[in-house]
């Protein structure tokens, strides 16, 4: 699924709430050494209700930062991000241009 997930380009909207994400699982779907080869069109990415934590957040940057057009970022409750986990998701904030955070 990771692999089809960097080579689908239409999509707008990504929506991977309460699938259960924990750290291991984002790495698995959307994390290290994934390589995406054009940017990726997604304007929402729905992550709400996961248990990512700072590592999944670590392993979710390289796809964040592929999303030239990400507007609505949700990752809602129950992330247990933590102060790393925030740190990380800052450095990605600062390149994007959110409209929408939660």
């Amino acid at each position: 699924m990771g692999e089809a997930i960097s080579e689908i380009t239409e999509l707008n909207r990504l929506d991977l709430s309460g699938c259960s994400l924990n750290e291991e699982y984002a790495d698995l779907l959307l994390g290290y050494g994934r390589t995406y080869s054009c940017p990726l069109q997604y304007e929402q990415l729905i992550l709400e209700k996961n248990q990512l934590g700072a590592r999944g957040i670590a392993a979710i940057l390289p796809f964040m930062k592929s999303i030239s057009t990400l507007k609505w970022l949700d990752l809602g409750e129950t992330n247990n991000l933590g102060v790393e986990g925030a740190r990380l998701l800052s450095e990605v904030l600062n390149h994007i241009c959110i409209e929408r955070l939660s």
